[in-house]
């Protein structure tokens, strides 16, 4: 869970710094919201961005989950 979080925190900063967003260490102005086991939003100035987990893996008998979040639009 904590890291799905921080992964989604990166994903919205690295659109927020391609967008022309000023380079600082700002993850505790970007609130994160699951929705669901795939989807999620956060909220960075007053801009929501939506989100969505891809490259779930499974393997042996241990389950490993990998998530790399998507940004898929932003409001």
């Amino acid at each position: 869970m904590v890291w799905r979080l921080w992964s989604m925190k990166e994903s919205v900063y690295k659109v927020y710094i391609q967008k022309g967003g000023e380079r600082a260490f700002i993850p505790s102005k970007i609130e994160c919201f699951i929705t669901s086991q795939t989807e999620g939003y956060a909220l960075l100035n007053n801009k929501k961005y939506y989100l969505f987990v891809s490259g779930i893996d499974v393997s042996h008998e241990l389950e490993q989950k990998r998530f790399q979040d998507k940004i898929i639009e932003i409001c």
